[in-house]
């Protein structure tokens, strides 16, 4: 008989044998209760089974998905899996009673996690989650924001919930820059997550990207003393800051990183995004100090295969968006252009969620180095299509100035 490939959750064994109950009319307590309900199903789970399931004899064998079905079947529903969902429900149900017991005052936060855990995590979790951090923000719930990343649930599965767990990151970013209390523990709390829950990234400091605040900016220094010997690490670290300093012209401080940037052994990264970053601050640097490389430097950018560096489009476009900011800020507005056209197939656009806000980012910067070349058509026609809601909240802040000159000088043509 096929067993499932995971066991079953124990809370999911648990609110089967309370529904069994309910159908049973009273407890399940030995064997001629489990003979009854046997009969009730046609023998197609035997007694023996139920006996396991109660626990009335001791055995660790996986119930069967047979078995399950069977059960579930009993208590009124198709299948193992849509008894799941209607757990899910009346769990999610309970979950609402949490929020509203939040409001409140002092609610238990292992209590929280706990119920978390017991969920099979979807958007209405994290719409609900959501909700709590607001309630726990406006409480000043300290306890519930230094365990914030106990709720491991909602954070482990990046590949199904990228977008939800990115928003929840930016929100917890923006509730920092509003109140000190909370930067204070996110400066202290919320950098080597990858190492203490073994998250696949340590995405608070690598996803939320916001050096222009300066509690960030001690996260991050935070993040550089316990991960500098992680080589993708140190080049983060160096080319954020360097990025920064460049921006605010502090040219002191972006000497200090660029140095530790040039020492980077560029054939030991496979984080192309990062390689875009570090050609990006090569460039800066050569713009500021150097301006006879810049040619050369941009000559090297054009040459970039980034249909083979990137077969996914959402990833060739983000990379592209990364170099065009750095190409941005040196006018190099003729190679913005020949990089879209040549490696974004407007045909074939099939991008990600994610990769759809950083198109819309890059249309952005695309559009303005049209108009800066006299292509005022392409310019009109392309800043049309641009959504003034769908973008990446860390680039926001560049292109939202970008945007606004371009409302201001296509308005006026």
């Amino acid at each position: 008989m096929a067993r499932i490939a995971t066991k079953p959750k124990p809370e999911h064994l648990q609110f089967l044998r309370k529904e069994i109950c309910k159908k049973h009319g009273n407890s399940i307590l030995d064997t001629i209760d489990c003979d009854w309900v046997s009969n009730k199903m046609d023998n197609n789970v035997s007694s023996d089974t139920l006996r396991r399931l109660f626990n009335i004899v001791k055995n660790n064998t996986t119930l069967s998905i047979n078995s399950l079905n069977y059960c579930a079947e009993f208590c009124g529903h198709s299948d193992w899996g849509k008894f799941i969902e209607y757990y899910n429900q009346v769990a999610i149900d309970e979950f609402k009673i949490l929020l509203l017991k939040s409001l409140e005052g002092d609610f238990d936060t292992s209590l929280l996690i706990k119920k978390i855990e017991s969920l099979e995590v979807n958007k209405e979790v994290y719409d609900l989650f959501i909700q709590i951090i607001l309630i726990k923000a406006l409480q000043k719930d300290e306890n519930f924001f230094k365990n914030f990343f106990e709720f491991e649930t909602l954070f482990v599965d990046i590949e199904n919930n990228r977008y939800s767990i990115y928003f929840i990151l930016h929100l917890l970013t923006t509730l920092c820059i509003k109140n000190e209390w909370l930067q204070k523990i996110a400066c202290n709390y919320y950098f080597n997550l990858d190492n203490t829950y073994a998250f696949e990234t340590d995405f608070f400091v690598e996803w939320v990207v916001t050096p222009q605040f300066e509690f960030y900016r001690v996260l991050l220094n935070q993040y550089y003393e316990v991960k500098k010997d992680n080589l993708e690490s140190y080049a983060f670290y160096h080319l954020i800051l360097a990025n920064y300093y460049a921006e605010i012209k502090d040219w002191v401080s972006f000497k200090i990183h660029y140095k530790a940037i040039k020492k980077i052994d560029y054939s030991k990264i496979n984080n192309n995004i990062l390689l875009m970053r570090i050609k990006g601050i090569t460039l800066i640097n050569a713009k500021q100090y150097k301006p006879e490389l810049v040619p050369q430097l941009c000559n090297e950018i054009s040459a970039i295969n980034f249909k083979s560096l990137y077969e996914d489009v959402s990833d060739r476009v983000t990379s592209i968006f990364i170099i065009s900011l750095f190409l941005h800020k040196c006018n190099e507005h003729k190679i913005i252009i020949d990089l879209a056209i040549k490696h974004v197939p407007l045909n074939d656009l099939l991008f990600t969620q994610w990769g759809e806000q950083n198109w819309n980012h890059y249309k952005i910067v695309y559009t303005y180095s049209l108009l800066k070349t006299n292509e005022i058509e392409k310019a009109t026609e392309l800043f049309k299509s641009i959504s003034s809601t769908n973008y990446d909240l860390n680039f926001s802040p560049v292109t939202d100035t970008i945007y606004k000159k371009l409302q201001k000088e296509l308005v006026t043509i």
